[in-house]
């Protein structure tokens, strides 16, 4: 019953759903979590299952018990990640921070590594909050990330960041931090912020484009604050077979023209 049990966490984990979803919180009744809706689904065909969730006691369906096993299916992931890039020996690590839905900051970490076909493999191996985008605190991070995977310092030949003072800074960026404990790996300012950066700043300089964003923006709240012009959009997508959803407004953290914000 166990594997069983266990086979409902990888599956709601590979699924990226959440094991708890719409459960009360006030009663405190987890038969409404995604998890055991999933276990209830099973014990049609399987009686066994059924009387095993009527026991008071020992069912190992618990928040804890699950916490376990998706820290054990994430290690067994990570061990089977690690013996590939120990292969390969030399790696590289990726970084970037954002701040989640809940307003906390997280470092993500990925490691890009060669395998012996030379087909480049890029990684994600760890999501960390931190309490402050410090440059020694996010050192830290991504120095666990790199023990717990097993690696060896010595062996990173290159780290991939965005231009900001904290990652890139020659003196006390985590880039210098790095460098100084291993002087081969080389620092490269991640190609997609470049390009990001590029593409904001040749659009604020050309008049024509900054009046042609200044127009998309003002058409996008016209249509998204008002529902029936919202409605009105949707038919004549249908009547020409547009397979658009909807509006959507530019990325409020990418583009910026004339001090505001698109």
């Amino acid at each position: 019953m166990f594997l069983k049990i266990l086979t409902n966490i990888r599956f709601l984990a590979g699924q990226a759903l959440p094991l708890r979803g719409n459960w009360n919180k006030e009663c405190k009744l987890e038969f409404g979590s995604n998890f055991h809706q999933l276990l209830i689904l099973r014990c049609v065909n399987e009686k066994e299952l059924q009387l095993w969730l009527y026991q008071s006691t020992e069912k190992y369906t618990s928040p804890k018990m699950q916490n376990e096993m998706l820290q054990v299916l994430a290690l067994a992931i990570l061990k089977e990640l690690s013996s590939s890039i120990h292969a390969s020996e030399f790696y590289t690590v990726m970084v970037d921070e954002s701040a989640d839905v809940s307003n906390e900051e997280q470092v993500v970490i990925c490691i890009r590594w060669i395998d012996d076909d030379l087909v480049a493999h890029e990684d994600f191996v760890s999501l960390k909050p931190v309490a402050k985008c410090t440059s020694d605190m996010i050192f830290n991070v991504i120095k666990e990330g790199i023990e717990q995977m097993n690696l060896k310092m010595s062996n990173l030949r290159g780290q991939c960041y965005d231009g900001a003072a904290v990652m890139a800074g020659h003196k006390n960026g985590v880039a210098a931090k790095i460098k100084e404990e291993n002087p081969k790996c080389l620092y490269t300012h991640c190609y997609g912020h470049a390009l990001n950066l590029c593409i904001k700043d040749a659009c604020s300089n050309v008049p024509t484009l900054t009046e042609t964003f200044a127009v998309a923006k003002e058409i996008c709240k016209l249509i998204k604050k008002s529902p029936k012009r919202e409605t009105l959009l949707k038919k004549l997508q249908k009547e020409n077979d547009n397979d658009i959803k909807s509006v959507h407004a530019f990325c409020p953290t990418r583009w910026t023209i004339r001090g505001d914000t698109l």
